[in-house]
Order: structure tokens, then C-alpha cells, then sequence
């Protein structure tokens, strides 16, 4: 069950559409390029690009996409922070 009502809930949920729309048309491009200029191998060409995509997601994905999502405050309870 989530803790969020339907505001919040709808936030990150246009928050996702808009990064997701954005981040699949900077992939689209290259793909339609090779398309057009390798008709008869374009899906080999296509999918290393895409998995060049992929990789550069994975690494700007805890930077700066992450954070629209969730807030990162550090832990104040010493309790947690420090176990002894």
C-alpha cells in the first residue's frame, strides 16, 4: 500500500511520462538515423546504440533522475546512523 494520495501519486507519475518521453526520444534519433542509412543490418546498429544508451541511463540514473523521485536527507538518529 502506498502512503501517498492521488496528488502525489500523479506528480511523479507525470514526472516519469516527461523524463521517459525525453530520454526515449534522445534514443530514437540515433535509431532512426541507422534506419535510414543501413536499411538491410539496421537492427545490429541499432541495438549497440541502444545498449550504449542503456549503460549511460544506468550511470546518470542515481544523479539526476533519482532525485526528482525521492528526497535524500542524511539520518539524524544516532541510533541508526551509528550502531553499536
Amino acid at each position: 500500500m502506498s502512503n501517498q494520495n492521488f496528488a502525489g501519486w500523479f506528480g511523479d507519475f507525470a514526472k516519469s511520462l516527461l523524463v521517459g518521453s525525453i530520454m526515449g526520444s534522445i534514443a530514437l534519433v540515433p535509431v532512426f538515423a541507422l534506419v535510414r542509412r543501413r536499411a538491410g543490418r539496421w537492427h545490429i546498429y541499432a541495438s549497440l546504440v541502444l545498449i550504449v544508451f542503456l549503460a549511460f541511463s544506468i550511470v546518470i540514473s542515481p544523479v539526476f533522475i533519482a532525485p526528482l523521485f525521492n528526497k535524500y536527507t542524511p539520518l539524524t538518529d544516532a541510533k541508526v546512523r551509528d550502531p553499536s
